[in-house]
């Protein structure tokens, strides 16, 4: 009852402070041919994407405001979102959980998610790990996978709900069968560790695989130290190396430090100093100090001309990255426009990231292709994989007005930061 009554009070003060300022005016917003709630939301979506008409953030918050306040929960929750972030309206942190919760009310499922990521972090409200728990129960009953993930982990840990190992696994593998990259790795854990569930290093390991192969690098770092140290699987260093590549080729500094030791070393791959000397120079280039450290020494065992051969190389390397499977995109000042973000949403880090007190710098860079989209994103500096994924999840939810050279729309590098304290 307490909750029952702690969560009617929250909905009541949210109500009264949303107030008159915020209802939706009956001039600037009429509608001549659309009538509906879902049409006046799907209209805002053509001005939030600039979809056949010109981009313009503000109006379409006017026109996802009037669908908002005639109960479209999509609407609702757009409207969230924009009074969160300040795009097309001021920032408005308190309108924008007002929004949020009217939307959850309404039966969305991503706001439900967002309700508890509220909560458990206390963005906006005051810290309430049972209140989280109850949205992300809802949420997850919807197969927000997001939802049964953090689930798992309050089970897991014991945060706000009595901990049971068991109930972890159960929501886990709820994720984890929705393809939830990180869900998989964890209940890999759990039957690697033998909690919750029986033992089981087939299974662990086919958990792991499953992530890996989704393009998950920790999973991928995983799988190959496994082939490499020969654990809970026969040694194979080949395999060993296919792995590390996939990371390294994600831009993850450790992949390619140990990419780069096997080449050095002739571990399932030829031995080959070139190639050890171009994977170690691109983990060193993120500062990454044990490959400062080899490839100092793999220098003062190459001859003059070897590392010329290889600074060829690895300038070959760079250009072709560059090209990324078409024209070569231009980088910002070197061209007429450069593209400027018209939709943006921030991560979503799941609630582990709080309980572990994780923080650091992601530095992702990307493409932004003709049609303003985002295509290969990848992570050129690591803080935390958890962190990294929720960062590129919303990066490639991003829209931009495309760049433009000499008046022709092209391809455009750009590279995003973000600081977690």
């Amino acid at each position: 009852m307490k909750l029952v009554r702690t969560i009617v009070a929250l909905f009541i003060l949210f109500s009264n402070a949303f107030g008159s300022g915020d209802s939706p005016s009956s001039g600037s917003l009429a509608v001549e041919n659309v009538e509906d709630a879902d049409a006046l939301y799907r209209h805002g979506l053509k001005y939030q994407l600039g979809l056949g008409v010109e981009q313009n953030n503000a109006e379409a918050f006017k026109w996802f405001h009037k669908a908002a306040a005639s109960g479209n929960a999509p609407a609702q929750y757009s409207v969230g979102l924009m009074y969160y972030s300040g795009q097309g309206v001021g920032q408005d942190t308190d309108k924008a959980v007002n929004w949020y919760w009217k939307a959850a009310e309404n039966g969305h499922a991503e706001a439900q998610f967002t309700m508890g990521w509220i909560f458990e972090a206390g963005q906006g409200v005051e810290k309430n790990i049972g209140i989280a728990f109850e949205w992300y129960l809802k949420a997850a009953g919807q197969g927000n996978a997001e939802a049964q993930f953090n689930l798992g982990w309050l089970y897991d840990t014991g945060q706000g709900v009595r901990k049971d190992t068991s109930s972890a696994v159960q929501w886990y593998r709820k994720a984890a069968e929705q393809r939830h990259g990180y869900a998989q790795i964890y209940i890999g854990r759990m039957y690697a560790k033998g909690r919750g569930v029986a033992k089981d290093d087939v299974e662990a390991f086919r958990w792991f695989y499953m992530a890996a192969e989704q393009g998950v690098i920790r999973a991928q770092l995983n799988i190959g130290g496994m082939y490499y140290a020969g654990e809970k699987r026969e040694q194979d260093y080949a395999k060993a190396a296919n792995w590390y590549r996939m990371a390294a080729e994600q831009g993850n500094a450790l992949a390619q430090y140990n990419l780069g030791g096997m080449y050095a070393n002739g571990q399932g791959v030829e031995h080959d100093y070139l190639w050890a000397y171009v994977w170690l120079s691109f983990s060193a280039e993120q500062d990454y100090s044990p490959s400062i450290i080899q490839l100092d020494r793999l220098r003062e065992a190459m001859t003059a001309a070897q590392i010329a051969l290889a600074e060829k190389e690895l300038s070959n390397e760079r250009a072709m990255e560059a090209d990324n499977l078409g024209d070569r995109p231009y980088e910002p000042g070197k061209m007429d426009e450069t593209p400027k973000i018209v939709y943006k949403v921030d991560p979503v880090f799941p609630s582990a990231l709080n309980r572990k007190g994780v923080g650091g710098k992601v530095v992702v860079s990307y493409i932004v292709d003709e049609a303003g989209m985002v295509q290969y994103p990848r992570i050129d500096t690591s803080a935390d994989y958890v962190l990294d994924f929720a960062v590129l999840d919303a990066i490639k939810k991003w829209r931009f007005t495309p760049g433009i050279h000499k008046g022709k729309i092209v391809k455009t590098r750009m590279r995003s930061v973000y600081s977690v304290q």
